[in-house]
């Protein structure tokens, strides 16, 4: 009996969610790019080179603001050897919006071009935020 009381609770309050927790804030976007600093063929991205990626590139496209933060990141390469590397994770939060998409994309491959990478991982996610 009380197996079913909480099964009826819980199918009661979810009757009304949108499938995010919490009820206030607005339903957003989080989106999160790893920037890799290793260099193909050697070298790291320098501290001055990734902020002037920032102040130009980065800061442009997302001015209502982002996070930066410092990881450390690693995968099996094609070799089968352990591939270690800093890297930088950038952090916004945003709608979706055909526009948004764009700058992503355009910070993403300006990122790849500028500093020969094969990649800048991208992960989305709705989220609910307030500010």
């Amino acid at each position: 009996m009380f197996k079913a009381l909480i099964a009826f609770f819980c199918l009661y309050l979810s009757a009304g969610c949108t499938g995010l927790p919490g009820r206030s804030g607005d339903v957003l976007l989080k989106t999160e790019m790893y920037f890799g600093m290793n260099r193909q063929g050697g070298g790291e991205v320098a501290t001055a080179e990734w902020q002037a990626f920032v102040d130009t590139c980065i800061t442009r496209e997302f001015t209502d603001g982002f996070t930066v933060v410092d990881a450390r990141g690693q995968w099996q390469n094609g070799n089968g050897a352990t591939e270690r590397e800093h890297s930088r994770i950038l952090i916004i939060i945003h709608p979706d919006t055909d526009d948004l998409e764009r700058r992503i994309e355009l910070v993403r491959e300006s990122y790849k071009h500028a500093f020969r990478q094969q990649s800048v991982l991208r992960v989305t996610a709705p989220v609910r935020a307030s500010f």
